[in-house]
């Protein structure tokens, strides 16, 4: 039984059968729902996943199909070039005259021409011979006299596979002087008719122009996307490839071309993510659609809208109709509860039931109707007697003032009377009066506090008269608490205590203080005594049950705890504290009311059924709910650079950098800059303007590295965020810092200038801006690369980032210091500038020049030996991660307060290995 009592335990809470029907309804049905939710949940998510892979395989396929056709086209036309006569005879024929050379360059230009009218997406068309004769595009372009063909991929495997066209990865055209573009390289080798050999070869690059057309006209949501890999992984395309090649985002490159399967699915939270393969088997490209789970399960979500509605829809229809069946069911058990209810009132009279049924209940309720026609007869017979015994305890409680205490009163007030103390004997008789009408006129077993305050009044008046010098009383009650009710005969029998056992038994005035307070959802009243306090062996028996003390009033600590617990419960009642010779204190804790929550708890448990499915469906809802409302508002960030200049690859790229983070990070980007760097006035006036558009950030490139701080102080003060890329200030006022660690890079330099050095070394530094910490950052930097040759830099000028003076400064040094053999540019103006003179004056490679940055021309410097090395910066890095830390600064995300973007020494010897040509030559994806 007691096993089976502790299954039940959850039904034994209710005071109700149909209660406890409707509540195992309820589960059943909560329960139901919630699994047909579920089953219908995962069934819609499995089937929406299963339609969206066939579509999205069919939509690749046709992707992968069309790429196809397009290189089988661009086949044939290798083919039709490489089978023209024109074109043989020019490249293998020894024999020819000028004239004859003239009309086949004329024929072969013709046919260039008409094919790259025709197709804007071949960015370059060319025929090579192995003897050095060669037609690019219209005849003007020439080969790049420093790079080696046979160290081109493209052209070695057009030999070694002469019967196929070969189809470079994704790369950087170099070929092809002053023409550096990201291309995909068909090339197809030549056969020379006179010795039946491939002397010669044919290659056209394509841009991206019809690759990203085909990849990005489908339907794969809105931020879904097509990317291409080659057979060892490589990108070929991809719509964030200047991404990937920067190192800010990585692709699953080996998941995809490691799976089994034509699809997987990711499991990234709300970016989880659906790839689908396909793999040509004539490129051997691998094409992959890429679609968020969160995009393609759009009809999912308006399924289980639906699904969620109907369950609600359900479960109120379920509650009804369980409230009535319940209802119909408890009806006759109701009657048989209600007239129990009577007869507990004593209304034997109406207990009489109807017998409607034969069925259990019909049997219960005739035993019922006998049972209390039998006990009405003895109720008649001993409710007399239990009413007189009831009033004689009550009487008996309320008239426990005993005889010692009458005695020693009446005594006061004689011995009072006999010294003419009118008044006293007036007080005490008047106060003994109150305290006897209290006791004895009141038949109520609860009575109000201020009541109760009254009657221990009358009591304390009396002691206080009686012990005169010994006791002295304070009563601080809140009024708020008057009208609660209290059992009575409760603070009497405790003061007395503390009267008879703490304060009678010290010699000196004793202090009794009774306070009342409400405290939450209870009331608290301590009586607090300074007499001699209680051991702790006495405090721990101090509600033990002890004989009847004629001394007192006999209502002691035991009966007055075992009444105040019965009535409010087991929580509630007596606690003492006391300290032998400090006092003691007793703390009485009783509810503001009785607990009337006996009759809700049964519903309460119901309620809780119904809230903990709405706290299960609810969360799906507002999720669906969300993700239907669209895209949030646009985060607000004006970027202010040194300059905007479209000649600087620096600054292009950088810019490009931020460009893109916006974009993908729902940014409304506003770039405004000064016309020239070192021009941090008008900077000052634009961030002046800024501060007034009132944007979520600012990100700015300090041009100046004391006289910005003022403005950047402003920013701040206006609360708006504050990010500095590539430069900063005198004083740390900045939320975060993105840029180059401009001293590490200086480092470098300086390090792979002392390569260099010899005893006859001569430096020269040409810097930008002489106020910029960039320039001030390198140039540490490069001193302390340089260590104890330091001391061979002969002079440092400043070009203010710009070219023409870069060069007019380099002149003007080697005429001042003739033996210089060695300069430093510290961006890419001055590194421009300086090279450029180094090279008009043919000193290329006697003076050595180490430049900083990037640029078409810097690459081409390089290429010939102007320059030894250069360091760069990862501009469209530091654009990037500018913006992104703005916004997560924007989005109250912890960001790190210094982010270096990085720094690389490119040499000639390294310029073109496949990672340094991500740095060189940022992919615009044209």
């Amino acid at each position: 039984m007691k096993k089976e009592s502790k299954k039940n335990v959850l039904l034994h809470h209710f005071k109700s059968i149909r209660l406890t029907i409707l509540f195992s309804f309820s589960a059943l049905i909560v329960f139901s729902l919630l699994i047909f939710l579920l089953i219908s949940l995962n069934y819609t998510e499995d089937t929406v996943l299963e339609n969206s892979i066939d579509n999205t395989t069919q939509l690749i396929k046709q992707v992968n199909a069309d790429i196809d056709s397009y290189i089988n086209y661009m086949e044939n036309i290798s083919s039709l070039v490489t089978n023209n006569d024109n074109v043989k005879d020019y490249l293998f024929d020894d024999n020819l005259s000028n004239d004859q050379k003239s009309l086949f360059i004329t024929a072969i230009l013709d046919q260039f021409n008409t094919i790259m009218e025709a197709r804007h997406d071949i960015c370059n068309i060319a025929v090579i011979s192995s003897n050095g004769r060669y037609i690019i595009n219209d005849g003007t372009d020439m080969l790049n006299e420093f790079v080696s063909l046979f160290n081109l991929d493209w052209y070695r495997y057009a030999f070694l596979y002469p019967d196929k066209t070969a189809l470079s990865s994704s790369h950087v055209q170099n070929v092809i002087k002053n023409n550096y573009k990201w291309v995909i390289t068909l090339s197809k080798s030549i056969k020379n008719a006179k010795n039946n050999k491939e002397s010669g070869v044919f290659f056209i690059d394509l841009n991206y122009n019809v690759i990203s057309d085909m990849c990005e006209n489908n339907s794969l949501g809105e931020k879904g996307y097509v990317f291409i890999l080659d057979r060892d992984g490589n990108i070929i395309y991809h719509p964030q490839q200047q991404l990937l090649y920067s190192g800010l985002k990585t692709e699953r490159v080996e998941q995809v071309l490691n799976n089994k399967t034509n699809y997987f699915v990711t499991d990234e939270g709300d970016e989880s993510k659906l790839y689908t393969i396909s793999t040509s088997k004539k490129t051997g490209w691998t094409i992959v659609g890429v679609v968020y789970e969160s995009e393609l399960m759009k009809n999912k979500t308006q399924t289980q809208i639906l699904y969620i509605v109907v369950a609600f829809i359900l479960l109120a229809a379920a509650m009804i109709i369980s409230a009535f069946v319940s209802t119909r069911i408890t009806r006759p058990i109701k009657k048989l509860k209600d007239s129990m209810k009577e007869v507990e009132k004593g209304h034997f009279d109406n207990a009489n039931i109807e017998v409607t049924s034969e069925n259990e209940i019909g049997s219960l309720s005739k035993s019922f109707n006998i049972m209390t026609a039998e006990i009405k007869k003895l109720m008649e017979e001993n409710i007399y007697e239990q009413k007189q015994k009831r009033k004689s305890e009550l009487k008996a409680l309320q008239s426990q003032i005993n005889p010692h205490f009458l005695y020693n009163t009446l005594d006061s007030i004689i011995w009072m009377a006999e010294s003419n103390k009118n008044k006293e004997v007036v007080l005490m008789t008047s106060s003994l009066a109150k305290l006897l009408r209290q006791s004895i006129s009141n038949e109520n077993e609860v009575l109000k506090i201020e009541q109760e305050i009254g009657y221990i009044i009358s009591y304390l008046t009396i002691q206080k008269m009686r012990y005169k010098d010994k006791l002295e009383y304070e009563i601080d009650v809140d009024k708020d608490i008057y009208q609660y009710e209290i059992v009575k005969l409760v603070l009497q029998p405790i003061v007395e205590n503390a009267i008879y056992h703490g304060i009678k038994c010290k010699e000196t005035m004793c202090l009794l203080r009774i306070r009342g307070y409400s405290a939450g959802n209870n009331i608290i009243i301590k009586v607090i005594d300074n007499g001699v306090g209680m051991s702790n062996e006495v405090l721990a028996h101090i509600f033990d049950e002890h004989k009847h003390n004629h001394k007192s009033n006999g209502v002691g600590v035991f009966n007055v705890q075992m009444r105040l617990q019965l009535y409010y419960g087991k929580n509630y009642g007596i606690s003492y504290e006391s300290f032998p010779g400090e006092g003691t204190t007793a703390t009485i804790t009783i509810p503001k009311g009785k607990v009337q929550g006996i009759i809700m708890k049964n519903y309460k448990i119901l309620i809780l059924i119904i809230v903990l499915s709405l706290c299960i469906l609810v969360p799906g809802i507002y999720k669906i709910v969300k993700n239907s409302l669209g895209t949030e508002e646009p985060i607000k960030i004006i970027y202010i650079p040194k300059i905007i200049d479209d000649t600087n690859e620096f600054w292009s790229a950088l810019i490009g950098g931020a460009e893109m983070a916006a974009k993908e990070f729902n940014v409304d980007l506003n770039v405004v800059a000064p016309d020239a760097e070192e021009d941090y006035e008008r900077q000052n006036e634009l961030i002046d303007w800024a501060i007034r558009q009132n944007p979520d950030a600012i990100a700015l490139s300090p041009a100046d590295y004391s006289e910005t701080t003022a403005m950047a102080k402003e920013i701040v003060k206006n609360k708006i965020k504050l990010i500095f890329i590539d430069s900063t200030v005198n004083e740390n006022v900045q939320d975060a810092l993105v840029a180059t660690d401009n001293y590490l890079a200086g480092k470098k330099m300086g390090e792979f200038m002392k390569t260099f050095v010899n005893k006859d070394t001569k430096i020269a530094i040409v810097g930008h801006v002489k106020t910029a910490s960039t320039a001030i950052e390198r140039e540490k930097g490069l001193r302390f690369g340089l260590g104890s040759d330091e001391k061979r830099i002969v002079d440092v000028v400043f070009c203010d980032s710009e070219f023409g003076k870069a060069y007019n400064l380099t002149m003007d040094l080697l005429k001042e210091y003739p033996d210089i053999t060695m300069i430093a540019g510290l961006n890419e103006y001055s590194s421009v500038g300086a090279a450029r003179a180094i090279k008009r004056l043919g000193l290329s490679g006697k003076v050595k020049v180490i430049g900083f940055d990037s640029s078409i021309e810097e690459i081409e410097l390089l290429e010939e030996g102007v320059f030894q090395g250069i360091i760069i910066q990862k501009s469209f890095n530091m654009g990037y991660l500018g913006i992104e830390e703005a916004v997560k600064l924007v989005k109250g995300k912890k960001v790190e307060q210094n982010v270096d973007s990085g720094s690389q020494l490119i040499t000639k010897d390294n310029m073109y290995t496949e990672e340094n040509q991500k740095l060189l030559f940022p992919f615009w994806g044209e």
